[in-house]
């Protein structure tokens, strides 16, 4: 679904090496008061960032719902934004990835199969 990085520091560094704007940059991971959510982290003017995303996060920056992150992330890249998926998340996209997947129940055979 989306590359999660192993080590997060050195992703950044290397970033930024290639004249990635710090104030671009949106790191993504697990928080820690919210077990299984995800919290969007900008360098620049937090305020801001919730501010034009208050109908997607939190005040705490915390993503409102799992199922629209795809659309999340979507809307971030448009508007110029390099989102960063640390190693934490690992877990809760794989979940993401799961429950995107249609049911199946051994025996069951839907309609049109």
């Amino acid at each position: 679904m989306y590359a999660v990085t192993v080590d997060l520091e050195a992703s950044l560094k290397t970033m930024l090496a290639y004249s990635v704007p710090l104030e671009s940059i949106v790191v993504i991971e697990e928080t820690v008061g919210y077990p299984g959510e995800l919290v969007f982290q900008v360098f620049d003017n937090q305020q801001g960032f919730y501010s034009r995303y208050h109908e997607w996060v939190s005040c705490f920056l915390v993503l409102n719902e799992l199922y629209n992150l795809p659309a999340f992330i979507d809307q971030l890249c448009k508007d110029g934004y390099e989102p960063v998926f640390g190693p934490s998340t690992e877990p809760i996209l794989a979940n993401l990835a799961r429950w995107n997947e249609p049911l199946k129940i051994e025996g069951y055979a839907g309609a049109g199969q």
